[in-house]
């Protein structure tokens, strides 16, 4: 037990405080309302305990509790509260576009498999998909399936060596800034 108000004779309250300011950053620097602030606090609360920890010698804590190394892949695809479009299951054919927008608001642990997420709609509800796409720039999404979904790091390389993949780039941006200045 500790006294009150003061906090650092316990030490799952440096933890906490760590939890606390992670979340508040992550909330800041995703523009996310005030309203998905226990969401992002369960997202923050997986991403470290999938991360390595000094204070368990740069093992992360979910290897220290089941042995396991964990697979960090589910964090790599979507940041917390980016939005993305889902398939939206609907029994009108013909129709138009059967995706709807959302944002991705973490990692379903026992829903799906290991890569099936959580999305919150426009009507504040909690889906669970595993297919799902990112909506935040149409212009990178046409171009990453011209040359297909690899590594920013690889991309990045390659950009460096091959100026046909940068002109094919600049030609897909060009097309997007175009046909969006048309639709407006």
């Amino acid at each position: 037990y500790s006294e009150p108000y003061h906090e650092n004779q316990n030490f799952a309250e440096n933890r906490y405080s760590t939890i606390k300011s992670t979340t508040n950053r992550v909330m800041n620097r995703s523009g996310a309302p005030a309203n998905t602030w226990l969401l992002c606090l369960l997202y923050v609360c997986l991403l470290l305990n999938h991360l390595a920890s000094a204070a368990l010698h740069w093992i992360p804590p979910e290897q220290k509790l089941t042995g396991r190394t964990p697979d960090i892949s589910k964090f790599l695809h979507f940041s917390f509260y980016e939005p993305v479009y889902y398939h939206a299951y609907s029994d009108s054919f013909p129709s138009g576009s059967n995706e709807e927008q959302g944002w991705w608001v973490g990692i379903a642990l026992n829903v799906g498999d290991a890569l099936t997420y959580k999305v919150l709609t426009k009507s504040n509800k909690i889906i669970y998909r595993s297919a799902i796409r990112s909506a935040l720039d149409r212009a990178i999404n046409v171009f990453l399936h011209l040359v297909g979904r690899q590594h920013p790091t690889i991309l990045a390389i390659k950009f460096l060596y091959d100026r046909q993949l940068v002109k094919k780039m600049l030609k897909c941006v060009m097309a997007q800034v175009y046909n969006d200045r048309w639709l407006r």
